[in-house]
């Protein structure tokens, strides 16, 4: 259970820094001006699902996938979202890779980055080279803390969806479950953070892959000797 004073810290973090992006969106409707505001209003939307956290960039990532939903200019910044998130500290990085691995950096690695080569909502990808072999691997780390602030944001969106759904169920003849949507959400933000799973699912889908996970599992993938590039979903038409 989330104490009470943690809760009411949590709502007044995720309510003010969308205050004032709420009220540009509401100036932007009543003026007719949404259209042209779109990319302005995006690129600040942005910045507040940064501000928010993981579980609201994730949200956004999400998004930044469906054009069906949205704009191009919206999608734009939203896909800004998916790789170019500010990272954490390299320092903090290496404490947590020596900590899971129970040993220095320059013993277990001849390189490490000295930045993240990919930061998004729950972790940062460095390149690094295996002392042992030689081999390339990208070491995935976990954002510190992440697990806690998912599950505090988490407690206060229930609770929001919860006092929304009696509200659309008074007013409105919709049926949503968006209960049912906010659990089928963080069961994949909960799977995404075990990093157990993703290396059983590298091991299955693609062949080849050097990949060492790290912040909540240790695990070496020995089938190539070079890290695996990829396009990004939104790369595809």
């Amino acid at each position: 259970m989330i104490p009470c004073c943690s809760a009411l810290s949590s709502v007044c973090s995720l309510s003010c820094p969308a205050a004032p992006w709420l009220t540009k969106l509401a100036n932007a409707v009543l003026t007719g001006r949404l259209q042209d505001r779109q990319a302005e209003l995006a690129r600040d939307a942005v910045d507040n699902l940064e501000r928010l956290g993981p579980t609201f960039i994730k949200l956004g990532q999400i998004m930044s996938i469906r054009p069906d939903v949205l704009p191009p200019p919206v999608l734009a910044q939203l896909s800004k979202l998916q790789d170019r998130i500010a990272p954490f500290s390299t320092a903090e990085a290496r404490r947590m890779v020596e900590k899971e691995l129970g040993a220095p950096i320059n013993e277990m690695f001849v390189e490490f980055s000295e930045r993240p080569i990919a930061a998004a909502s729950l972790a940062q990808v460095y390149r690094a080279r295996l002392r042992s072999t030689g081999q390339e691997v990208a070491v995935k780390v976990q954002r510190p803390g992440a697990l806690s602030t998912i599950s505090k944001d988490l407690y206060v969106m229930r609770r929001g969806v919860g006092v929304y759904e009696q509200l659309v169920k008074r007013f409105t003849a919709q049926t949503t479950d968006y209960q049912q949507l906010l659990s089928t959400f963080a069961e994949g933000l909960y799977t995404e953070m075990d990093f157990r799973i993703e290396v059983r699912m590298i091991w299955f889908s693609i062949a080849g892959v050097s990949l060492l996970c790290v912040a909540n599992v240790c695990k070496l993938i020995d089938s190539s000797t070079e890290v695996a590039y990829g396009p990004k979903t939104t790369d595809y038409q």
